[in-house]
């Protein structure tokens, strides 16, 4: 019968209690400053994996808390003991020795450190969802992070069995309970086997690492040489990038204007002096916008587009949201709601803005629409930063909230929300939009009204960084025209 060497006794000596026998295994473990030593720094190798596979920025990055803070706090639960278990099950299966049939277990942990390491359900990853197989996964890969986690409970659980199924090495790594006897035979047990192929089959699932992208990227480029596309007619493109007429949304102003004179939003009397300063006076039906209110659906054209940018910006700075309450605009206040370009630019309300911010529920929504409106929001972003619509720390952000907002307490869809934010972009990023104008029609042969809403808002074209992809694409090809300037500016 082999002896537990590193207690000195038979193992008909051992616990009775398996649990009682499992832990007093682990104590043994990590009475060696050695071992401790090596389970801190398989722990901190897998957490700098972790790290180095999200997504990489700036400290506001493109990331927001869209999926809300319970999922954000589980995600990080779950990071935290992957961390604890993996570095705790490297440092057991060393001191344990070669004195069992360890290769299976090897396996394991090999692959649920590779399964713990993905940045799958990662709540500061625009992604929505993820699609693993045919198959979507309602926690967008949290999923996989808890199995990982069973995988190595699973594999510690086994590992750290009494010393008389499996004699533990005595105090010092790597040497072996009997130098006189060989090393058993090399084998892999049925659970392994079995844990083993599942994690193989999830991992064969997985889609590449890149569908997180540490930076939003620039466009894909074409397989047709430049000089083989047609010529291009920027003038035509104008017109379809700012049509004319202007382009009418599937939703009315109604008393919103009204409501947010009298929660302090708009100081009236001081917008209306602002405008005229600039020379640009407020016409007669944008002041009935705000004392009366409208009927019939908003029309967004070139000559009121500046002024909308101002009433939408106020609308999504006062209206009480989740997205303001518990997202990224908190998570980086820093304590101070104001240091944003949102939040302290805005110059045109009656009140300070620390008492406006998120403080008049001028809209109501109900959980479905909230929902809706997050998931667009996350996805919806402009040329002037990284940041998505759900981190909305720039007037044009906070404007293209307040819109967003608007379509959903109207019930329109996911698809309709898409289109006017891509309208409402192309107004207010004129010159950038006639870029992504340009863009597809070269490389694809459609024009702007074809073009996917989602994909002219996306962080690949309407980003800051994959705008710059994008405008770089062109001018190596000459394909940069001069449009229609203006927009763009973070001020009111």
């Amino acid at each position: 019968m082999e002896m537990d060497i590193a207690a000195g006794q038979n193992p008909e000596s051992q616990p009775q209690d398996p649990s009682g026998a499992r832990r007093e295994a682990v104590r043994r473990a990590l009475r060696d400053g050695r071992i401790v030593a090596l389970a801190l720094s398989a722990a901190l190798n897998l957490a700098l994996l972790q790290a180095l596979l999200l997504p990489r920025g700036a400290p506001a990055g493109h990331w927001s808390l869209a999926r809300g803070l319970p999922f954000a706090l589980a995600w990080s639960l779950l990071a935290l003991l992957l961390v604890l278990l993996f570095g705790l099950a490297i440092a057991l299966a060393v001191f344990r020795g070669r004195q069992g049939p360890w290769a299976g277990y090897w396996a394991e942990l090999a692959l649920a450190g590779l399964l713990a390491a993905q940045p799958l359900g990662c709540p500061l990853c625009p992604a929505p969802s993820l699609t693993i197989g045919d198959l979507a996964l309602p926690l967008a890969g949290l999923e996989v992070k808890a199995f990982a986690l069973l995988l190595l409970t699973s594999a510690l659980w086994r590992m750290a069995r009494p010393a008389g199924h499996v004699a533990i090495a005595a105090g010092a790594v790597g040497q072996e309970a009997d130098e006189a006897k060989s090393p058993r035979p090399v084998r892999v047990s049925r659970p392994s086997a079995a844990w083993i192929l599942i994690s193989l089959l999830l991992l064969s699932l997985l889609p590449p690492l890149t569908v997180v992208q540490s930076q939003p990227a620039g466009p894909i480029q074409p397989a047709a040489p430049a000089a083989a596309q047609p010529e291009l007619g920027v003038e035509r493109i104008i017109e379809q990038v700012n049509p004319p007429a202007g382009f009418e949304l599937p939703v009315s102003m109604g008393a919103i204007g009204p409501a947010l004179v009298q929660a302090g939003a708009i100081d009236l009397e001081r917008m209306q002096r602002l405008y005229a300063e600039r020379g640009q006076p407020l016409s007669a039906d944008q002041i009935r916008m705000l004392t009366e209110g409208e009927e019939g659906n908003l029309v967004i054209s070139q000559a009121n587009a500046p002024f909308l940018l101002n009433v939408l910006w106020a609308l999504g700075l006062v209206t009480k949201n989740p997205i303001l309450d518990e997202g990224p605009m908190m998570a980086y206040s820093e304590g101070d709601i104001t240091r944003f370009a949102s939040t302290g630019g805005w110059t045109l309300g009656a009140k300070p803005v620390a008492e406006l911010y998120s403080s008049t529920p001028i809209l109501r929504l109900t959980p479905e629409q909230q929902a809706r409106l997050e998931r667009v929001a996350s996805a919806v972003y402009r040329p002037c930063c990284n940041n998505p619509t759900a981190f909305p720390d720039c007037n044009h952000g906070m404007a293209m909230l307040g819109l967003l907002e608007m379509m959903a307490a109207a019930d329109a869809s996911e698809a309709e929300m898409f289109a006017a934010a891509k309208m409402a972009n192309a107004f207010w990023f004129p010159q950038q939009a006639m870029e992504v104008a340009i863009y597809f029609q070269a490389v694809e042969g459609i024009d702007f009204a074809a073009v996917d809403p989602r994909a002219a808002v996306g962080a690949e074209m309407a980003s800051a960084s994959g705008f710059r992809g994008l405008r770089t694409w062109l001018g190596e090809r000459g394909l940069l025209g001069e449009g229609r300037q203006g927009g763009g500016s973070c001020g009111v």
